[in-house]
């Protein structure tokens, strides 16, 4: 069985349940997006991880400011 088939996102449904959330998923992603332009290096590939990594950051300040 090949990785991607057993990949499953099960989105949260409230703040504090069981379950994925954007800011659980893009660090995952930004890890693959990573590999892949280790493989085969491309621009669009670079810019991709950057805004994913961007996007992380400010979920992750908006945590943050909620959570003050």
């Amino acid at each position: 069985m090949a990785l991607y088939e057993r990949s499953l996102i099960v989105w949260q449904t409230v703040p504090g349940a069981p379950g994925d959330t954007p800011a659980t998923v893009l660090p995952v992603v930004i890890e693959r997006l990573r590999d892949l332009n280790r493989q085969e290096a491309a621009r669009e590939l670079s810019l991709a991880i950057t805004h994913a990594e961007e996007a992380l950051h400010w979920l992750q300040a908006l945590n943050e400011r909620r959570s003050a």
